[in-house]
Parts: C-alpha cells; sequence; structure tokens
C-alpha cells in the first residue's frame, strides 16, 4: 500500500531522523547495554533518569507549552520545528552534563542534520516563474503592464520551505494575465536579492521575503525595511 503524499512528507528523512536525536538521551540512558557504557550507573546498578535529568526535561516541556501559545494558530509544520528546537536543546545540555565529549558529539550530529536533512520542500502544484540573475528585472522592465507577487527565498531556510505551499496555493488561486507569481533563490543570486534590499546572510530575519513590482516598480513588500536598514515585521490580523 502507498503512501498519501502527506505521509510521506511526515515520514521523511528529516522527520525521522530528529525525532530520534530528540529522544537519543532518554534512549541511551535507560536502555541496557547502552547506558552501561555511555553512563555511570545509579546507586542500585539501574538505568535510569536522575533527579536532573527529570528536571531538565520538565522544564523543556514547560518552555514548549509557553513558546507555543501564541496569538497566531500556529501549523503543525511550526508546531513539530518548536519541539525538535528545544527538545534538541535540551538533549545537549543532558548530554554536556555527563560528558564534554557526548556534548560536543551530539552537536555536531545536530548541525549535519541542520545541513544535510532539511525540511521537505513543498513539491505539489503551481503557477510559478522561478527567475533566474538579471531575468526578473528584465520581465519588470519590459513587461511593465504585469503586476508580479516574487518571493526571495533561499532553499536552506526553514520558513521558505514552511510557506512554499502557501505561495503555491495563492498562485493556483490568483494567478491571472496581468497577477503574476514568481521566485527568485538568493542564495544562487545573491547580488539580486542586495539589489532589491534582502538580507541573504545565513542569520537573515527577513526570509522569506515577499515584493509586490506594480508598473515595474516595488509597491509593497512583508517583512518592510526601515530607513537605516533594520527590518520592521508587520502584525497582520484576519477577523
Amino acid at each position: 500500500m502507498s503512501l498519501s503524499p502527506e505521509m510521506k512528507y511526515w515520514f521523511s528523512s528529516h522527520y525521522i531522523l530528529n525525532t530520534i536525536a530528540c529522544t537519543i538521551y532518554m534512549l541511551t540512558k535507560t536502555i541496557h547495554p547502552v547506558c552501561i557504557s555511555l553512563f555511570e550507573l545509579d546507586e542500585n546498578g539501574n538505568c535510569q533518569l536522575d533527579y536532573r535529568d527529570t528536571e531538565v526535561l520538565f522544564f523543556l516541556a514547560m518552555v514548549i507549552v509557553l513558546k507555543n501559545r501564541k496569538w497566531k494558530p500556529l501549523t503543525a509544520v511550526e508546531y513539530v520545528s518548536n519541539i525538535y528546537l528545544f527538545a534538541k536543546l535540551a538533549n545537549l545540555l543532558l548530554f554536556f552534563r555527563q560528558d564534554l565529549r557526548w556534548g560536543a558529539l551530539y552537536a555536531i550530529v545536530c548541525l549535519l542534520l541542520f545541513i544535510a536533512f532539511p525540511e521537505p520542500s513543498y513539491t505539489g502544484p503551481e503557477k510559478i516563474t522561478y527567475f533566474r540573475g538579471q531575468a526578473l528585472d528584465e520581465q519588470l522592465l519590459h513587461h511593465p503592464e504585469e503586476t508580479w507577487i516574487i518571493e526571495f527565498f533561499a532553499p536552506w531556510s526553514p520558513p521558505c520551505n514552511r510557506f512554499a505551499s502557501t505561495f503555491a496555493n495563492l498562485s493556483l488561486k490568483y494567478d491571472h494575465p496581468l497577477l503574476k507569481f514568481g521566485k527568485l533563490d538568493v542564495n544562487k543570486y545573491e547580488k539580486v536579492g542586495k539589489k532589491h534590499r534582502v538580507d541573504v546572510s545565513v542569520s537573515s530575519k527577513n526570509l522569506p521575503t515577499i515584493i509586490v513590482f506594480e508598473n515595474g516598480k516595488e509597491i509593497s513588500r512583508q517583512p518592510t525595511v526601515n530607513p537605516g536598514g533594520s527590518i520592521k515585521l508587520a502584525i497582520l490580523i484576519t477577523y
């Protein structure tokens, strides 16, 4: 029996490996004979979580609950992403508490997971033009009668991956001969991104950036950029 696209998404390498990474401390601390090799046994010679371990895990649960109590409902992907983030931070702390070497090794594993197994990207239907290099500016110059909604994105950015399905659905719903949707990879075309005042650094807080071009000129963007170059996030409330 074949899996549905949604099931394939959740059973991708990203989610399987990150779930293991989030539970690896508890597993190695409580399962024989792994715990005997990695950790000191308790007073009774058993493999189990100690009082400090329980404190850290309880604090982790509280942080996750508070982090996810926002005015804006989180998607399932965002919710799971928050759990992964704080669970791995808790595991890192617990491993460092046991042995600095285990903590350093776990940090390297988390870094490799982030690089090699990013969140799965959207692969469904869309009506989006992918621009390369200066093609976007040429399109805006030679076809000013068209209004373009452009997403400046980076493949390594989790927020960009999460927004991909939303942007695709918008393109399917609102595509029109005079209203078109496009994307530009600022990781490949950094100069074009900087020309349009999009922060393309790894620490960027404004990816994805959505810019609306009308008559060949920018008329709106999210998030907005202050005159000094800093990012101003607009809060949109839907009634």
